[in-house]
């Protein structure tokens, strides 16, 4: 599917009228403002976030990634053995507290 950055809106509105193009964001005010929304669906097209300020849209990710900080990530996890230095250190602690 077809996506561009929603601060990217081309001049030449003809290059993004694929139906199935899906305008990506931050979610930053700028994006989730009504102007900007309604500017969307007038040019019809389909944000790629939903609702904002819905408690529920990633509230399991963000328990999933909450967890990840406190059991593993934390100074004093059992799964860790002093600092980490470097992504390799940082993937195998990650896939130790997954399995």
């Amino acid at each position: 599917m077809p996506t561009f950055h929603a601060d990217q809106r081309s001049a030449d509105k003809a290059s993004y009228t694929d139906p199935r193009t899906v305008p990506n964001s931050d979610a930053g005010a700028q994006y989730t403002s009504v102007r900007f929304t309604d500017t969307l669906d007038l040019e019809g097209f389909r944000a790629s976030i939903g609702s904002v300020g819905d408690a529920h849209d990633n509230a399991a990710a963000e328990s999933v990634i909450g967890l990840f900080k406190n059991e593993a990530v934390r100074s004093d996890s059992p799964f860790r053995a002093g600092p980490l230095h470097g992504l390799r250190e940082v993937e195998t602690l990650t896939l130790e507290w997954v399995t």
